[in-house]
């Protein structure tokens, strides 16, 4: 996948400067059918993400109302509401 820039760079290459496609993957270090599909494009257009919310992996895990997302020894459990308490090992 290619971003914007890349993509003003391959085409100011081609329509600027001349270069052929095989040129053009040389200079940018990218695959020559890459670049030709790049070329036929009238304009940029991104990728759509296959990632959607349920494949996102968090960046830390949630902390489910504990004060650090590692309990201390002293305090082995989560209070989470007044009537459950998970142990600080199940919560992830």
């Amino acid at each position: 996948m290619i971003d914007y820039e890349l993509y003003a760079r391959i085409k100011h290459l081609h329509e600027d400067q001349g270069l052929t496609p095989t040129q053009i993957a040389q200079e940018t270090g990218r695959d020559i059918r890459t670049v030709e599909k790049w070329l036929e494009e009238k304009q940029f257009r991104p990728r759509p993400s296959h990632l959607g919310p349920a494949n996102l992996i968090p960046s830390r895990p949630p902390s489910f109302g504990c004060s650090s997302a590692i309990p201390s020894r002293q305090n082995r459990y989560c209070k989470i509401s007044e009537e459950k308490v998970i142990p600080a090992a199940t919560r992830f």
